[in-house]
């Protein structure tokens, strides 16, 4: 689910990291690699975690056929999609992340292979769209049919708060400083 494509196992029963490390170490190609964003054919909305994970279970985790998707103080929906969107261009520039699609009637979901956080924002053509977690915590988004624009944007809440008191930090240290150097009595000419 996390795009990995090689797994790194100790083999059981090996000695500890003790001489040769890669005599204690298998590479095992991941045979489940799934691209870090892709559309999938279909998803089911829960109205709480709980029930999200659950299916997920049930269904062994197939990701790639059938989502699972956080959508709180809403209903219990699962979708189906006939056809995949068409992706027409993207972009990952990291915390910022575009794609230009056309979808057939009905829409479709996409999902981002990246850890599911609050600061996550979604516009469709310069309008908001909500934004679901799933149930292995990746990003998901409903997509309506058509030709359109989607622009994920990642935004830390806390960072503007944080370098405000950081530079305050900074003056009031300054400030401590001088006010310091200022206040010391000048040395004794018989010490």
């Amino acid at each position: 689910m996390w795009n990995v494509g090689t797994l790194l196992l100790k083999v059981p029963g090996s000695p500890g990291m003790s001489g040769d490390p890669t005599a204690t170490i298998h590479r095992v190609t991941n045979t489940y690699l799934l691209p870090r964003f892709r559309f999938v054919p279909r998803v089911s909305f829960h109205p709480d975690a709980a029930g999200t994970l659950s299916s997920a279970r049930i269904l062994t985790w197939q990701v790639s056929r059938h989502e699972q998707a956080l959508r709180p103080g809403g209903p219990a929906e699962t979708v189906a999609f006939r056809q995949p969107p068409h992706l027409l261009d993207f972009a990952d520039e990291g915390g910022r992340i575009a794609l230009r699609y056309q979808a057939p009637p009905g829409g479709g979901f996409f999902i981002a292979a990246m850890t599911f956080d609050d600061g996550w924002r979604a516009t469709l053509d310069g309008t908001p769209l909500e934004v679901y977690p799933t149930a292995a915590c990746q990003i998901g988004v409903r997509l309506p049919e058509g030709e359109h624009r989607l622009e994920l944007r990642y935004r830390e809440r806390l960072l503007i708060p944080g370098a405000l008191v950081t530079l305050l930090a900074l003056v009031a240290g300054g400030a401590l400083l001088a006010t310091a150097g200022r206040r010391r009595p000048p040395a004794s000419p018989l010490a």
